[in-house]
């Protein structure tokens, strides 16, 4: 299966040829779990550190921040993938950098996209991030994922989110295969109190019994888990999911809630995971957990009634006419959802919940990047045009609206500006906020 990427930090200057070459090269770094944790490493001492003062958040700050990549080592032209990967690490490190500053004063992550953008709200607690990638031939294979993640969960750190970033497969001799992810870990500040994690996963054929699909055996495992108090908590691919003590949805700990794991069942890039999941919210069930090609459904004891859910395209012409249609029918949004880029390009809806009426508005803001001065960094910030899209996201906030979700409103585009012929990189993205009525 061939997937590929318009990551922002993945440039498309060279020509595709050169650029395939570059990603599948054999002399590419490893980088497989590498962890990079921007906060300072905690200490080996048994003695208990005495508790400092109770933080208390800057009453006159912001609501939202918007935070990302905004000067990293790197250029446009890189010249191979030892290079490429070397820019992707330095912006990821910005970001994280530019994460924890924020959380020092009381910002959290609210939602992201591959890492880079994201918005953060402010709250009554400190937060600290710390990110890896991972690099695999198989596509369902995260290569040093369990051990950076049993690494850091001993210091405090839970998995916040996960996001696929690239993947290319070239057969020429012998198929040859890169597929790259990004994962982004957060704690509360100064808690280092070691976390519980576990995974249930189809490749080991832990819980395979005897003629069940996959479908079924990772339905299984999730079920056999959370026996043990264990919920799922994030997909790493459509055949692994990483299961942690705080249930997404809290009817997952409840007793007599039935729980079923949903996969795609088509190829070629087909995905029916749509159809799938809209055939058992006929039956009651309702979304908790979704991602490409997988998800997790629920139904609570007693509770039959149909659902159904709406997979509303960014890309679609008439796309706001439709967000206001769907607002109007009593629609409430649970989730983006990525398409085989990773890119999150869908809003998905769900209708007949009988919940309270929701008022929707969606904010879009573009990013520009550039060479600096010196021709050695790559910055970024907010396209003219959208100088004030991190005000206009705090008045919406003060009407009362509150971040939902980021999702990917346009392709990126890259081309050249002024008299100077100054190359620059234009991503587009939207923020959906929610109103209660």
């Amino acid at each position: 299966m061939k997937r590929s990427t318009s990551l922002r930090f993945i440039l498309p200057v060279l020509a595709a040829a050169f650029l395939l070459a570059a990603l599948l090269s054999t002399d590419a770094p490893a980088q497989s779990g590498r962890v990079n944790l921007k906060t300072p490493t905690p200490e080996p001492t048994p003695t208990p550190k005495a508790e400092g003062p109770k933080f208390v958040p800057d009453p006159n700050a912001e609501k939202y921040r918007l935070v990302f990549a905004t000067r990293y080592r790197g250029r446009f032209d890189y010249r191979d993938a030892d290079e490429l990967a070397l820019i992707r690490r330095s912006a990821f490190d910005n970001f994280a950098e530019g994460l924890n500053k924020s959380g020092v004063e009381g910002y959290r992550v609210v939602t992201s996209l591959k890492g880079d953008p994201a918005v953060v709200a402010l709250g009554t607690e400190q937060f600290e991030y710390a990110w890896t990638e991972t690099a695999s031939p198989d596509e369902f294979n995260k290569r040093g994922f369990a051990g950076s993640y049993a690494q850091l969960s001993k210091k405090g750190f839970l998995l916040a989110a996960h996001a696929f970033l690239y993947g290319y497969c070239q057969t020429l001799f012998a198929d040859r295969c890169d597929y790259r992810d990004f994962f982004l870990f957060e704690r509360r500040k100064g808690d280092e109190a070691p976390r519980e994690h576990t995974t249930v996963d189809t490749e080991r054929g832990e819980w395979r019994r005897k003629g069940a699909t996959r479908e079924e055996a990772l339905t299984d495992g999730v079920n056999a888990k959370r026996a043990e108090g264990f919920y799922p908590a994030h997909f790493l691919s459509k055949s692994e999911i990483v299961l942690e003590r705080e249930p997404p949805v809290p009817a997952l700990a409840e007793t007599g809630t039935e729980v079923r794991v949903v996969r795609s069942s088509t190829f070629w890039e087909s995905d029916d995971l749509p159809k799938k999941v809209n055939e058992l919210a006929r039956q009651g069930y309702r979304l908790a957990l979704a991602d490409y090609e997988i998800a997790v459904m629920y139904r609570r004891a007693g509770q039959a009634a149909p659902l159904g859910y709406v997979w509303l395209k960014s890309s679609k012409k008439d796309f706001e006419g439709e967000l206001a249609r769907l607002q109007a029918s009593g629609s409430v949004f649970r989730m983006t959802y990525p398409d085989s880029e990773g890119r999150r390009r869908a809003l998905v809806f769900e209708q007949g919940a009988g919940a309270a009426r929701r008022e929707y508005r969606v904010l879009r803001f573009e990013l520009q990047t550039r060479e600096d001065d010196s021709g050695q960094f790559l910055e970024t910030a907010l396209a003219p045009a959208s100088v004030d899209a991190q005000k206009e996201l705090n008045r919406l906030a003060a009407e009362g609206f509150a971040v939902l979700a980021l999702f990917d409103a346009d392709e990126y585009k890259f081309g050249k500006q002024g008299k100077g012929g100054e190359r620059i990189l234009s991503e587009e993205f939207g923020v959906l906020l929610e109103r209660r009525r």
